[in-house]
């Protein structure tokens, strides 16, 4: 992060608390807007920035005590002296103010704070670290024999290890691990002690070399591993990781709905951890807390396959590990078509329910939005055999959990939002699906009366939230849907599509070309008469300066993109023929070239 930016995420976090304070410490910015309104983005230099940090904390200490964490004084780019000499300045401006950093021992920082209170992370965690590798040690039945015959040689490696790890945990788990690894081959204390010293201590040249030495045999099954995470966008879990990795479309459409023996849920769980282990080192790993512990099947199938750490995921997206790794992938590998056949197997296996399965619902939407065009055919079977398959009332409470908790600048609801929701729901028994009361998921919510009870309707509408016009294409082209229930189907759908939480002008260009009528009427659950898309549109558009306050710039844009929609669907009104469309009028927008790249493949 740039200095720039450090400053702006502290006068963030400070202003939040207190709004008031923005006419004060923006006076002249404010003023601005209040006369011209957002009509550009506010722009502020390094040194602005600094001046108003200071001005926030000098009002903010008249009638607050402040406090500020900062993390990695050294990770920030420019001059150290600048943020060295801001701290001591913020600080002798008011008694009322701690702040309390932390950077790797650079001289610069020793200098300016050593005489401050402080503290070394490496003398807080030496015996933390120490009792991690000897635990791991000790239950390596290989290790204990060599440290039978060499017990002065073993007690002096596991020294050697919390010494080199300077207090970092993360490098610790990786060293231990490939130490372990080295064991399986017969590795003397010796080699073990050689295999530490090439490892390096800094963190990215020991992914760097990670990499390097993963098993070329393994190389291009590793790289698949990479992409699904990097796909899934969130971690899933591992079963479903597993059901990715080894079943096709094929086997996927034809398996029956049954859940999957207890053993042999076990045994695919296991299976799918050494194949993590052997082909990515580490890397990648089932999520660690309190659930590693629970050794039941809840337990275990509730284990994500995730980085080890962000830092791992930062250096695997970088241009230097993508060298190495997207040569190897095979051209006709799709993440996420696969995360989506595995999501099917999943849901058929029942290996969960309740709101576990509402979250997977998303990421696999997300990933047949996002799937190759070569690949569509495929996510469209899926999709129709998920409408046969998923349970409905789940399906019911995501689609009306996306349209009314969702906020008009998320893709997608927050899942935050989301597990709030669900602590709502009045859960009964083993709190499975089947045991919620359909009148809350029906009455609680907003949405088509006509429109979206049946399965194969509700995934229809997530296609028109998230954009997935190949699959809307097939329903509407059915040879089973004639004209008037395609216009239907049509205006229902650009109903859904102008209540998504982020509007895509593709798709609801796709859908006026296509039989929609915007002044079709919906009616309504809440009992409050009928509506149409228009009007839910104009709707939109009345409340957006609510919706984007804080944010002038897109709220701008957004004013921009609902007047283009609202123009084209008055042209459309009362009328089911082309007039046009939309994108042509975009072609040269900023708008139309962001929402354009996603269809590039």
């Amino acid at each position: 992060m740039s200095q720039a930016g450090l400053f702006m995420s502290l006068l963030y976090e400070l202003i939040s608390q207190r709004r008031d304070i923005i006419p004060i410490v923006f006076r002249t910015q404010w003023e601005a807007l209040c006369l011209f309104g957002p009509n550009k983005r506010l722009e502020f230099s390094e040194a602005t920035l600094r001046d108003k940090l200071l001005i926030t904390i000098q009002i903010l200490a008249r009638d607050s005590k402040v406090c500020l964490f900062v993390d990695g004084l050294d990770e920030f780019g420019g001059n150290s002296e600048i943020l060295v000499a801001l701290f001591k300045s913020l600080v002798d401006t008011t008694r009322r103010l701690k702040i309390c950093v932390a950077s790797r021992p650079w001289v610069i920082f020793e200098d300016a704070f050593g005489q401050n209170p402080s503290l070394r992370v490496e003398d807080l965690t030496y015996d933390d670290i120490k009792g991690y590798v000897s635990s791991n040690f000790d239950m390596n039945a290989e290790f204990s024999k060599l440290r039978d015959r060499e017990p002065d040689f073993a007690n002096h490696l596991i020294g050697n290890i919390v010494d080199k790890a300077s207090g970092v945990f993360l490098w610790v788990q990786l060293v231990v691990t490939s130490l372990l690894s080295g064991l399986k081959f017969g590795d003397r204390v010796v080699d073990l002690q050689r295999r530490l010293d090439t490892l390096p201590g800094d963190l990215e040249m020991l992914f760097d070399k990670i990499l390097q030495n993963l098993d070329p045999f393994y190389l291009t099954h590793a790289a698949q591993y990479f992409q699904f995470v990097e796909a899934a966008k969130e971690p899933i879990p591992i079963l479903w990781f597993s059901f990715s990795d080894e079943e096709n479309l094929k086997s996927a459409i034809e398996m029956p709905v049954q859940i999957s023996p207890e053993k042999m849920t076990f045994e695919r769980i296991e299976a799918m951890k050494r194949r993590l282990n052997s082909r990515c080192k580490g890397l990648l790993d089932v999520e660690r807390g309190f659930r590693v512990a629970d050794q039941s099947l809840g337990g275990q199938s509730a284990l994500t396959v995730q980085y080890l750490h962000r830092t791992v995921k930062d250096f695997i997206q970088s241009a230097k590990a993508q060298q190495l790794l997207q040569p190897v992938v095979e051209k006709n590998f799709d993440p996420h078509l696969n995360l989506c056949i595995g999501f099917l197997v999943y849901v058929k296996r029942r290996v969960t329910d309740g709101p576990q399965l509402i979250k997977g619902l998303r990421t696999c939407i997300y990933s047949a939005a996002h799937i190759l065009a070569r690949s569509e055919l495929q996510m469209i079977a899926i999709l129709d055999e998920l409408a046969k398959t998923f349970p409905a009332e789940a399906l019911m409470a995501w689609r009306t959990s996306v349209i009314s908790l969702a906020k008009n600048n998320h893709f997608l609801p927050d899942l935050s939002s989301l597990d709030r929701e669900w602590q709502s729901v009045p859960w009964h028994g083993n709190g499975r699906w089947s045991d919620v009361p359909r009148t809350y998921l029906e009455n609680d919510f907003i949405f088509q009366k006509d429109w979206g009870r049946k399965p194969e309707e509700m995934l229809l509408s997530l296609a028109a939230v998230h954009d997935i016009p190949s699959y809307i294409t097939a329903k509407l082209k059915s040879d089973a849907v004639g004209k008037k229930s395609c216009r239907v189907m049509a205006s229902s759908l650009l109903w859904d599509a102008v209540s998504a939480s982020k509007v895509n002008i593709m798709t609801i260009d796709f859908l006026l070309n296509n039989e929609a009528v915007p002044d079709f009427p919906i009616s309504r659950l809440d009992g409050q008469g009928d509506s149409t898309p228009h009007a839910k549109a104009r709707y939109r558009q009345t409340h957006l300066r609510m919706d984007f306050l804080e944010d002038p710039v897109e709220l701008s844009r957004q004013e921009e993109k609902w007047r283009m929609v609202l123009d084209a669907m008055a042209r459309y009104a009362g009328s089911t023929k082309s007039t046009g469309g939309l994108l042509g009028k975009f072609q040269n927008s900023r708008i139309m070239e962001r929402l354009s790249r996603r269809h590039k493949d």
